[in-house]
């Protein structure tokens, strides 16, 4: 149920009238289900529901930044990123806690690198990918 309505709430988030729901969903990847959060010409961010869980009072999840080509990250050429961030739902704020650096799509191929230092809060900026995240990890609508 819960996939269901994260699916529903993607479509009108994302004004995808006709969206193909197998666009919207990638089954078989190790890491779980990933759900498209937003696609761009050069990049495409997902979320994993399945990852989302409480810390003290903050709310966890894990996302892909997958590039359609290699893109420059940190010192080296990534063709994806997977992230653990961490929200703070009633302040509207979010922060990076892991970051690797992968040299297939979808966090697949080698790790090229990672970082565990967590980084500072954010706000959450209004329109952005960060706001999208944050709402499927808090369960705004």
């Amino acid at each position: 149920m819960r996939t269901f309505v994260l699916m529903i709430l993607l479509a009108v988030a994302g004004n995808c009238e006709a969206a193909d729901w197998a666009d919207w969903l990638v089954r078989g990847n190790t890491f779980g289900e990933w759900f498209v959060v937003d696609r761009q010409a050069h990049v495409t961010e997902y979320a994993n529901t399945a990852t989302i869980r409480n810390v003290n009072n903050t709310t966890r999840m894990w996302d892909i930044a997958d590039f359609t080509t290699e893109k420059h990250a940190g010192s080296v050429n990534a063709t994806s990123l997977r992230m653990e961030r961490e929200y703070d739902c009633g302040r509207q704020q979010i922060r990076i806690i892991y970051i690797a650096r992968y040299s297939g799509n979808m966090g697949e191929g080698n790790i090229l690198g990672s970082d565990a230092t967590v980084s500072n809060w954010r706000p959450v900026l209004l329109g952005t990918i960060g706001e999208r995240l944050w709402r499927i990890a808090c369960g705004r609508r």
